[in-house]
């Protein structure tokens, strides 16, 4: 679908001269001229709004172009000869029309027809929220409990830490007995086990 089709500010399919202009591989201006020429037949399926855009390279004057619905669009690329590009640009277009309406159709709710129908609607949408409202529960027991785990893993990291800080106070040179001897005197504990 790309940049053939778009939705304009109401919400309907549209695509641009400067779109077909390049998907049958015209200059715009042949194009554009082709909308002026036929403008009569073309309002029969719409109104048309023609729009400027500057230029893509920033100096020159600004491009006019037309927005054109799918039956206007149809319409003009009746007046091109069917050559190999402007077939294949016809069957490009149309599918773009078709996947960007369908799009649009899938994602507009459905309106009930009958109260059975909104009853049904209703029955869902509360089905969907109560399942929701329990994936939230489990969601946020789970995060509960790793955030129990992660401060259990941050203060295992701190102890690791701080040993591995005090590992690294005592010297690195090897420790004589008469060190040990001169320790244990300092130390309490170890003169009263001797």
């Amino acid at each position: 679908m790309s940049n053939l089709v778009s939705l304009n500010e109401t919400g309907s399919p549209v695509t641009t001269s400067l779109a077909i202009a390049d998907g049958v591989g015209y200059e715009h201006k042949s194009v554009i001229q082709l909308v002026r020429q036929y403008v009569e037949d073309l309002r029969e399926f719409g109104n048309i709004a023609f729009e400027m855009r500057n230029s893509t390279s920033g100096a020159g004057r600004p491009t006019e172009y037309a927005l054109l619905n799918e039956q206007q669009a149809t319409l003009l690329l009746t007046y091109f000869r069917n050559t190999d590009i402007v077939r294949e640009f016809k069957k490009r277009l149309v599918k773009a029309f078709f996947e960007l309406a369908e799009k649009v159709r899938t994602q507009v709710p459905q309106v009930p027809q009958s109260r059975m129908e909104l009853l049904q609607m209703a029955m869902d949408a509360e089905q969907e929220r109560l399942v929701l409202e329990t994936q939230n529960k489990q969601l946020e027991s789970k995060i509960e409990e790793d955030s129990s785990s992660v401060a259990r893993e941050q203060e295992f990291n701190q102890l690791l830490k701080e040993a591995d800080d005090e590992a690294n106070k005592i010297p690195d040179t090897p420790i004589t007995s008469a060190d040990l001897i001169r320790l244990c005197k300092r130390d309490k504990s170890c003169r009263d086990n001797r």
